[in-house]
């Protein structure tokens, strides 16, 4: 499988989260590192997690070619190692794209392109502190009030907070929260 390269989902990840800080901040499927490289320059220690090993010695070798090292990359596919409560900031920019099968898990995301966000966020809001942040991307391309719904129904209050269009879809950036 080829490593994603960031596109423009990825640079609305990261114009997001340039503005952002964190004790200890997660990004999920991470690929190259991209977003995590931004993420490490502000925050206290970032863990990237990604499915492809080759994606992660890239974010690996990113990082430090920039002096990074508040930082460490993992082979999983969520956030299951991790225990609950342990984040302050996860962001993800997940498979999206509405698909009947998963051939390609860089972009796939499920049927209706929200299976992947929807279990992703079920581990999210079992790892993010009270109070901490989760931010993630989503396209017009999947029913948005599904998402919405799906987010409230695992007690996340949820926003639109960015978004940009492009001649094929719509993408937005969503910002999560517990009260």
């Amino acid at each position: 499988m080829e490593p994603y390269k960031p596109s423009e989902d990825s640079v609305l990840l990261r114009n997001v989260v340039d503005s952002l800080s964190a004790s200890l901040a997660l990004e999920i499927g991470c690929g190259v590192g991209f977003v995590l490289e931004s993420l490490a320059q502000r925050c206290v220690f970032v863990i990237g997690v990604d499915v492809d090993r080759s994606s992660l010695n890239q974010a690996r070798l990113r990082l430090k070619e920039k002096g990074l090292t508040n930082f460490e990359v993992l082979c999983c596919s969520s956030a299951e190692p991790f225990k609950a409560k342990a984040f302050d900031l996860i962001v993800f920019n997940p498979p999206y794209l509405p698909s009947l099968t998963i051939e390609d898990r860089a972009v796939d995301g499920g049927e209706k392109g929200l299976e992947v966000t929807l279990n992703w966020l079920k581990e999210c809001a079992r790892v993010v502190k009270v109070g901490g942040k989760v931010l993630i991307i989503s396209t017009s391309l999947s029913p948005q009030d599904e998402l919405i719904k799906g987010a409230q129904a695992l007690g996340f209050k949820i926003r639109r907070i960015a978004s940009k269009h492009l001649f094929y879809e719509d993408l937005y950036a969503y910002e999560l929260t517990f009260d």
